[in-house]
């Protein structure tokens, strides 16, 4: 999941330099160097968004398998399971 994270925080900062390297290039009159980096930019923010979505699922189940595991927790107490050793 860190490594999520790392993705999602870093990817909006290499799209915005590549972006910027495509502008200077459009400036300077090539436009097939700023085509390229304009493709690179757009496959980027498509594993941004993959890297994104995939963060919020990962943090979804997480967050769903804590509160399965309390709630199998307070099931075992109400039922007593476990605590005189299964008698």
């Amino acid at each position: 999941m860190l490594a999520l994270l790392g993705l999602a925080t870093l990817l909006p900062i290499a799209i915005v330099l590549v972006v910027s390297t495509s502008l200077l290039f459009s400036g300077l009159n090539d436009a097939g160097a700023a085509r390229v980096l304009n493709g690179v930019a757009l496959a980027l923010g498509l594993l941004w968004l993959l890297g994104l979505v995939s963060l919020t699922i990962a943090l979804a189940l997480d967050a769903l398998g804590r509160r399965d595991a309390g709630h199998e927790e307070r099931i075992r107490d109400e039922e007593g399971i476990g605590d005189d050793g299964g008698q």
